[in-house]
């Protein structure tokens, strides 16, 4: 049986909810009625969309990574920026993102993908594989600008997936340490110039600007 209108705008209200509040506090410590009553969702209807709270995570999670990938990354990485130039733009949005975030839920609890990687490393898999598969797929970006960066000459010739790992963890990094200060202009302390982690030492000041 289709959904009713009604029954999808629950569903979405759920995993709104899911992302406001298991990035503002953590999984472990939200239970499924608190999540309820902050959709305004009845618990039946709750288990009518999702199986466990386990099954709404991933859904939050699924749903977290198409904003970033829609609102940071594509703009970022799009055809429109030089590739290194593109590492700038993408730190611009990552503080924009976090910025409106801190807005919507009146405080700022890092990336949803970050922390539920690390939160759930040692008690659930599945919830830990779904958030490090999205974080995966943010790599990619980083790799496929490289990649255009080497084949424009902007900088040497270089492992570009382990550069891109490298990358990574700076940002989930920077992204850990502003929400342990609760504070996302933390960010933009941090902010470096990304792609200077992929230039190998020995290259270093021979083809980067």
């Amino acid at each position: 049986m289709a959904a009713s209108p009604e029954s999808d705008s629950a569903s979405t209200r759920l995993v709104a909810s899911a992302i406001e509040l298991f990035t503002s506090a953590t999984y472990g410590s939200v239970g499924v009625q608190e999540l309820c009553e902050h959709a305004d969702v009845r618990r039946g209807s709750f288990y009518y969309h999702f199986r466990s709270k386990q099954d709404l995570a991933l859904a939050a999670l699924d749903a977290e990574w198409d904003s970033l990938r829609i609102a940071v990354f594509e703009p970022a990485f799009g055809e429109n920026l030089a590739p290194l130039a593109a590492f700038s733009r993408f730190w611009d949005l990552v503080q924009e993102h976090a910025d409106a975030r801190t807005r919507e839920f009146g405080t700022f609890g890092g990336s949803l993908l970050v922390s539920l990687a690390q939160e759930m490393a040692a008690t659930d898999e599945v919830i830990r594989d779904r958030a490090l598969q999205h974080l995966a797929q943010a790599r990619t970006y980083f790799e496929a600008a490289l990649g255009a960066a080497i084949d424009a000459g902007e900088v040497a010739a270089m492992d570009t997936k382990v550069a891109a790992q490298r990358m990574a963890a700076y940002v989930a990094g920077a992204l850990a340490v502003a929400r342990a200060v609760a504070d996302p202009n933390a960010i933009n302390l941090m902010r470096y110039d990304l792609w200077r982690f992929a230039v190998p030492p020995a290259d270093t000041g021979d083809k980067t600007p």
